[in-house]
């Protein structure tokens, strides 16, 4: 803490950041004779310079950082506000704008804040559509996100205040640190693990690299500068080259290079975390070259030393998940940011969802397919995690990855429940039958407040020996007793009387969630951009009488959900 006649925070700034011209003569000649100043400008130092390696921008990798500087004109006066905030003094300026050290008002809270180089009216950009962002932005929550506090207009230029993150980039943390392999595989599950909430919400970061993901003083990392990217035209100085694909060009997906606009999405994501953890592996970006330019070229192709990484010391099972998440082709990536996450964490030794009872059985996924139902794009991190996984020869896959199940394939089914409720599973078989599930055993669950349903409770795996057709997986929970049988029969007596669902196209899944029913492409993943099953299709059949059924349980249940899926 600083003595009462020793200067304040923004009179030792300018010493830190070798800005002369604004240091007072009596602020050098104190600090000259004062051990606790001097500490002070240490600790002012090791803060700068991790803000600064955030505000600054790395197009080409091997560009000079920009100069720190006040602000455009720097014989102009460091303003006393932006906007209700004090300002403390500024950090850099980017490609994005400048970026300043400011004071809550009221909370006396450091924060960061990044004023954008263009006005609204030139960005072409309304005051309404700002500020719904802004409020999509406040709403993302997570641990490893530094949360967005304010968006907001000074002089008709947008600001950005973030929460100020105290610690260490990525880069300087593996510089510092030089973490093994299976540290660095657990510091990006949690990373791919923030993005999760963030691509539920429809907010693609666009811009991750080890500059925006910091180290906290707990060893967090903490993912900065979402919304940068939602609002690119307000950030960017009009004279950028590059202003049309924003993100920095180490670590782009080929998509974005290009700025193939209808293919940007969360794999842009997947493929810049794969770019980073090359960057680890390797220690140094995937794509370097002599001009903007080059690396653009570069970056389209997808072009980057494949065999550096694979020459490293790094593990082969984690060469094999970083080469993945760089794929050319969006869909050949992870689908998700959590099945990222869940590999990494997979290769680490770290379970997260996977029940204990799988035991070894999960290590025979890199024998075979492992891919995962994710929810639609529009889903809500509140959305369950409903997963199927069969065992065909010796190989294991999800549902989801290999439509049609055949007859003989062997099922597992895992289901994330609110755990203050009783769940119980059902099954209307292809021949139009409920049957209850009974061997089920209910284990704690990754996300807090939940709990995982897992059948079989004794790690088998049940067979499909019923004729081909539609199979539903039906999963109810109340808040006084585990659901019956008889009850819901009662409850499904229309659904019933009408027959086994009509035969679902072989790449479709039918997925009913608290909220609605939807049909998913096996080819995506998700819920395509648009997608509505043809009139009077056996698709657009079965979400009417799953969706009938829906509004009939849900209400007797509070919680409803299952998938309605192919078999041959």
């Amino acid at each position: 803490m600083a003595e009462i006649n020793c200067p304040q925070e923004e009179e030792l700034l300018p010493l830190v950041a070798d800005d002369a011209d604004h240091v007072q003569p009596h602020v050098r000649e104190h600090v000259e004779h004062c051990s606790s100043c001097q500490k002070r400008l240490k600790e002012l130092d090791l803060q700068l310079s991790t803000l600064r390696a955030m505000s600054v921008d790395t197009i080409p990798p091997q560009a000079p950082p920009a100069p720190l500087i006040y602000l455009e004109d720097e014989e102009e006066e460091l303003p006393a506000a932006i906007g209700r905030y004090r300002v403390v003094g500024m950090i850099g300026k980017g490609g994005q704008g400048l970026v300043f050290r400011v004071v809550h008002p009221t909370l006396q809270k450091d924060l960061v804040l990044k004023l954008g180089l263009r006005r609204l009216s030139a960005s072409g950009l309304k005051r309404d559509r700002l500020a719904a962002e802004g409020r999509l932005l406040a709403d993302l929550d997570h641990p490893n996100l530094a949360r967005v506090v304010d968006l907001d207009v000074e002089d008709d230029r947008p600001f950005l205040v973030l929460e100020y993150v105290r610690g260490r980039t990525l880069r300087q943390y593996l510089r510092d640190e030089q973490p093994s392999p299976r540290e660095i595989a657990e510091l990006l599950a949690d990373v791919a693990r923030a993005l999760v909430p963030a691509h539920a919400a429809g907010v693609i970061h666009q811009d991750l690299k080890p500059a925006n993901i910091l180290i906290d003083e707990q060893g967090r990392p903490r993912i900065i500068d979402f919304g940068m990217a939602m609002l690119r035209g307000a950030w960017t100085d009009e004279t950028l080259e590059l202003e049309s694909i924003g993100g920095t060009l180490s670590f782009m997906s080929p998509e974005q290079a290009r700025a193939d606009i209808d293919r940007i999405g969360p794999a842009c994501d997947i493929f810049a975390l794969g770019a980073i953890l090359y960057d680890a592996l390797t220690g140094q970006p995937p794509y370097t070259a002599e001009t903007v330019e080059d690396a653009l070229e570069l970056a389209k192709r997808c072009e980057f030393d494949r065999q550096k990484l694979i020459d490293s010391a790094a593990p082969g099972a984690l060469v094999k998940i970083c080469l993945r998440a760089m794929s050319s082709e969006p869909g050949e990536r992870q689908r998700s940011a959590k099945e990222l996450a869940d590999e990494l964490d997979r290769f680490a030794g770290r379970r997260r969802w996977w029940p204990a009872a799988l035991g070894a059985t999960a290590l025979l996924l890199g024998m075979g397919l492992a891919i995962a139902l994710w929810p639609a794009p529009d889903a809500r991190t509140e959305d369950f995690q409903y997963l199927i996984q069969a065992e065909r020869g010796d190989r294991l896959l999800w549902v989801h990855q290999e439509l049609p199940l055949r007859a003989g394939d062997r099922i597992r089914v895992f289901c994330d429940v609110p755990a203050h409720l009783h769940p119980s599973l059902f099954w209307f078989n292809s021949d139009g039958q409920w049957t209850q599930l009974d061997s089920v055993a209910v284990k704690e669950a990754d996300a807090p407040g939940m709990m995982q349903l897992v059948y079989p409770a004794d790690g088998r795996k049940i067979g499909l020996d019923a004729a081909g057709g539609t199979e539903f997986v039906l999963v109810c929970a109340s808040v006084e007793a585990t659901p019956q049988l008889a009850s819901l029969r009662e409850s499904s007596a229309e659904f019933l009387a009408t027959g086994p669902l009509p035969p679902l196209p072989n790449d479709i899944l039918v997925v009913m969630r608290h909220g609605a029913v939807a049909s998913q492409s096996s080819a995506t993943g998700q819920t395509p951009r648009g997608f509505t099953p043809p009139a009077k299709s056996n698709a657009a059949i079965v979400e009417d009488r799953l969706e009938q059924l829906r509004v009939k349980l849900r209400s007797k249940y509070p919680f409803v959900t299952g998938i309605a899926f192919p078999h041959r």
